[in-house]
């Protein structure tokens, strides 16, 4: 069996994409936290005046 240096360098793009969307993932994650926070804070504020 043998390997090539070519077949192996189709693995690069999706190693780098792979980085990027593990990069992306962290901020859209707490982006999410922070939304849902907002959101129940305004809902209990609204509920408590009401």
């Amino acid at each position: 069996m043998s390997y090539s240096v070519w077949g192996w360098l189709w693995y690069v793009p999706l190693l780098l994409a792979d980085a990027k969307l593990r990069q992306a993932r962290r901020p859209a994650r707490q982006r999410v936290i922070a939304a849902m926070e907002a959101r129940h804070a305004e809902t209990s504020t609204s509920s408590a005046t009401a």
